[in-house]
């Protein structure tokens, strides 16, 4: 297992896949579904979430999403 802290986009859109990977990603979450004042360090905007998705659909890999 690796952690990376870090751009999300950046990394994964050079990292080399395998196929044999499991990539867990827990973004932000969308701020519209939060109820609470307490924020991000790095808020994504909805665009932001839309380009993340669209790079983790493209990977030759098994990758899971935490959400709320």
């Amino acid at each position: 297992m690796e952690l990376i802290h870090g751009c999300a986009h950046t990394f994964l859109a050079a990292y080399p896949c395998r196929g044999r990977e499991l990539i867990y990603c827990d973004p932000p979450h969308l701020q519209s579904t939060c109820s609470s004042t307490r924020r991000y360090r790095f808020d994504y905007s909805e665009q932001d979430h839309i380009a993340l998705l669209e790079l983790l659909k493209g990977l030759p890999c098994q990758v899971m999403v935490s959400g709320c």
